[in-house]
């Protein structure tokens, strides 16, 4: 497609951030925004209900999150209330944290003084017995979240006459109050290990108060590889379907449409700093099948779309643009393959004698070392797709049937844009 002069000035950068209300609603997810708020607010007033918001990093919790928090405004006495477990300091601290910030925004959402009241006396309860520096009063071993709460309750049993304790004093004050809470907490996957566990133990130990819903947002591979301490994520599997009651899992979305919208935005981008027509940037060819393939989220198309642009900024004068678009993709999808681009740039341009001549065999050396850089991808096939489509010439050192394939180097003489030539791809590596 040829290469393209760079104007003054730099593309707006794509922000990685989530939509905040339908107006931004891309993907069409405003719909089950408005199923999980309406299933938030369904459980009977004496009851507690936990949602659980699955799915990969970037697909999209957080912003499904926001648009659920939206469509809850629509109904009578739902109140939102976010919760952040990133602010604690420990595990141990989270559960008298968490009670207060529910104090807090009780109080800002005009609850009864007698809830609030309440609540700040469980969370007192739990921060008397709290361990100092991690043990209990500074003697004995450390105590998880279940072993802070079991305390506050044994502490309430006086021989056989059982007391009223903190948390049902809470319940009871809740019971009455004609609304519903409904708690946000989001990136659950995303804390260390104990602080996970302690999150999720948070929520099925004094979590399940009437009047209260949660909706919890992570990855399930990471939750219960974490709640199976690493060992058995059957285990923890187990676990979180005695605490969900509803899950709803979210994939990236239709991968045509993901690209529709990744395309559009780059082409905007690519307008405001190359001079590129218009029947250049629309072209079927400025994105090839192996980069269609790399692409698996909005979030990684807008990544992908800010390295592109700042590579075509850089270089779009002496390398082809749907080259470097590739291998951005690269950096931003495999980072580990396109970290070893300099060591295997010899290999891969075939920058060695008898370059335009098609091997007699794949020399044993150079396959296992290719082949080693493939076992690092995460997505191998597509990883495959785009090597070959940037370096014909290591064809058949990428894909074993290649060798059955017409031989067609993609840097024949005289086209000096494309990355396959040795010294762009040098000037390429040296510029990023």
């Amino acid at each position: 497609m040829g290469r393209t002069e760079t104007r003054i000035g730099l593309a707006p950068v794509a922000a990685d951030e989530p939509i905040r209300d339908r107006e931004q609603d891309l993907l069409g997810r405003t719909r089950l925004a408005e199923l999980i708020a309406l299933q938030a607010v369904s459980p009977a007033p004496d009851a507690g209900m936990v949602i659980a918001v699955t799915g990969a990093w970037g697909v999209g919790k957080t912003s499904l999150l926001n648009l659920t928090e939206e469509a809850l405004r629509e109904h009578k006495n739902a109140l939102a209330i976010r919760f952040n477990p990133w602010l604690s300091s420990g595990a141990d601290l989270l559960p008298a944290r968490f009670l207060m910030t529910l104090a807090h925004e009780f109080t800002r959402l005009g609850a009864p003084s007698a809830v609030v009241d309440a609540v700040t006396g469980y969370a007192q309860s739990l921060t008397d017995h709290v361990p100092v520096n991690g043990n209990g009063n500074g003697h004995g071993p450390a105590r998880g979240v279940g072993d802070v709460v079991a305390q506050v309750q044994a502490s309430s049993v006086s021989g056989t006459r059982v007391s009223e304790t903190p948390r049902d004093r809470l319940a009871r004050h809740l019971r009455p109050f004609p609304g519903r809470f409904v708690v946000f907490i989001d990136d659950v996957d995303r804390l260390e290990a104990d602080q996970l566990r302690a999150v999720i133990r948070l929520v099925k130990l004094i979590g399940d108060l009437p009047r209260i819903t949660y909706v919890l947002a992570f990855s399930r591979e990471r939750v219960e590889a974490a709640l199976g301490a690493g060992a058995d994520p059957a285990l923890g599997r187990g676990y979180m379907e005695k605490i969900v009651q509803i899950e709803h899992h979210l994939s990236a979305g239709s991968s045509d449409r993901l690209l529709d919208i990744t395309m559009v935005e780059l082409r905007a981008s690519l307008r405001d700093i190359t001079d590129l027509e218009d029947d250049v940037l629309d072209s079927d060819e400025l994105l090839t099948p192996g980069v269609e393939q790399l692409l698996g989220s909005l979030r990684q198309g807008r990544r992908w779309i800010n390295a592109a642009t700042g590579a075509v900024w850089l270089h779009g004068h002496e390398i082809a643009v749907e080259d470097l678009l590739a291998l951005e993709a690269l950096r931003i999808c495999e980072p580990d393959v396109h970290a070893r681009l300099p060591e295997l740039a010899a290999t891969l341009t075939g920058s060695r004698p008898g370059r335009f001549e098609r091997p007699a065999a794949a020399p044993g050396a150079e396959w296992n070392t290719v082949q080693a850089m493939l076992a690092q991808a995460r997505n191998p096939a597509a990883t495959r797709t785009v090597l070959t489509e940037l370096f014909p010439d290591a064809a058949p050192l990428l894909d074993p049937e290649a060798t059955d394939r017409p031989w067609r180097p993609i840097t024949p003489p005289g086209d000096e844009a494309r990355i396959a030539d040795p010294a762009l791809l040098a000037l390429y590596l040296q510029g990023n």
